[in-house]
This record gives C-alpha cells, sequence and structure tokens, in this order.
C-alpha cells in the first residue's frame, strides 16, 4: 500500500511475521521462502512487502526461479531479508550464505530491487560482495558498526530498531550519520509505541524533534524503494 504520504507514526522498514494487531505502517520482510505466501497476504496492509532468504535458513532449498516470480507479480518488492552471519551458531554454512547472498544481489541488481540485508561478522565479506554484485545503495538493517565502517558506506541506508539502544555503540553511530542516511524498524511485529521510542530515542540523538525524524525517516525510506 504505497504512498508518499507522510504519517504521524513512524515507518516501520523493517517488520517480520506475526504483525501486532495495532500496526500501521510497515515494510515487511520475508525470511525464508515457505512464508512467501504468507508474506503476500499482508499486500493490501503493508507498505510494501519483501521477500529473501536469510542467511540463518541457508541450508534450506534455494527457490531462485519462486523469488523472481514473486518479485514480478509484485512490481514494488524489495529483496530481503539476505545477507551473511558468521556467529557461532550459523558460520559452519558461510559457503552456502555466500552463494545465496550472491544469487539473490543478482536478482535484486536485474530486477531493480531495493535490499534489506543482514550482517553478522561477516563485515569485509559483505562489504566485497554488495560492491561486487549490487551496488552501494543499500539498506543495512540493524546494523552496529563502527563509524570509520559507516564512511564506507556512503549511500547506504542504516536501520534502527529499540533494542539496539541497549549498545553504547549505537548512539555514537547515529551521532556520525547524516540524518539522510538513517531508517527506523522493528525488527519484529511493527508495534506502533516502540517505533515512536526508537524515534525518540533518535531525536534526543540527534537533538532534533521526533517530527522531524518521523519526516525524515520517510521520505529515506521512499529513498530506498525508489520511489521518491
Amino acid at each position: 500500500m504505497l504512498t508518499k504520504q507522510a504519517s504521524v507514526n513512524p515507518l516501520d522498514t523493517h517488520a517480520h511475521l506475526p504483525i501486532c494487531t495495532h500496526a500501521q505502517n510497515y515494510c515487511l520482510a520475508g525470511c525464508f521462502p515457505q512464508e512467501w505466501d504468507q508474506i503476500a497476504e499482508h499486500a493490501n496492509q503493508a507498505f510494501t512487502l519483501g521477500f529473501g532468504h536469510h542467511p540463518w535458513f541457508a541450508s534450506e532449498k534455494s527457490h531462485h526461479e519462486l523469488l523472481i516470480s514473486f518479485l514480478k507479480h509484485y512490481s514494488n518488492a524489495f529483496v530481503g531479508e539476505i545477507g551473511l552471519d558468521r556467529s557461532s551458531k550459523h558460520k559452519s554454512t558461510i559457503e552456502i550464505q555466500k552463494n545465496l547472498f550472491i544469487d539473490q544481489l543478482n536478482i535484486a541488481r536485474e530486477y531493480n530491487r531495493p535490499v534489506a540485508i543482514h550482517l553478522v561478522r561477516s563485515s569485509a565479506l559483505g562489504y566485497e560482495l554488495i560492491h561486487k554484485h549490487y551496488g552501494p545503495k543499500v539498506y543495512l538493517h540493524g546494523y552496529i558498526c563502527s563509524v570509520e565502517e559507516s564512511k564506507m558506506y556512503p549511500k547506504a541506508f542504516f536501520g534502527f530498531h529499540l533494542r539496539m539502544f541497549q549498545s553504547p555503540k549505537t548512539a555514537k553511530l547515529l551521532s556520525a550519520l547524516p540524518m539522510k542516511q538513517i531508517l527506523i524498524e522493528s525488527d519484529g511485529e511493527s508495534n506502533p509505541d516502540h517505533l515512536l521510542k526508537t524515534a525518540a530515542q533518535i531525536a534526543k540523538i540527534k537533538k532534533t524533534s521526533e517530527e522531524y525524524v518521523i519526516l525524515e525517516t520517510f521520505h529515506n525510506a521512499l529513498r530506498w524503494l525508489n520511489i521518491e
């Protein structure tokens, strides 16, 4: 349900099933092929939809052609959530993850779709693959990195959710990022109260108003989604 009209509530650029009953403005990301049909059921409620194969599920069969068919059917859909995860629980599948990530980046580039990316302990490899197979304008969801690393992504968007503020690195990163690179996300059920609290945290760090944060992150989302 795309619209260029800003809301008094933040646009959640990264939500997941199940969505809470009072969710309002959300971009719904899919994580594995078996849930893509459920994602599609939100076509009339969500701001937009995403279809992706998350690195946590890399060992499951990939569905190259199915992803393409969903993208063709939903002309405003993004590719996500995709990425790399070298945490202790998932590092054993990193080679499978790498091939899966490359395939989905190539599909997104071919069909000119935005991407939502998950990176954990994969900074160098992630940067290399993103720039080789897609390009610099990506959405790094929930990604806490150093200020120095963030400067390697001058055209990227960084999504922030409420749980991230438990880390002192989040405030440092937010302070350094220009407002034009910031998005608000839930990384979950898209609870409007949590999104407003996230906007308030960002406003406090950036020394501006919550209204400004909500408006600017909305326009940033439009640029990420190529619907400026």
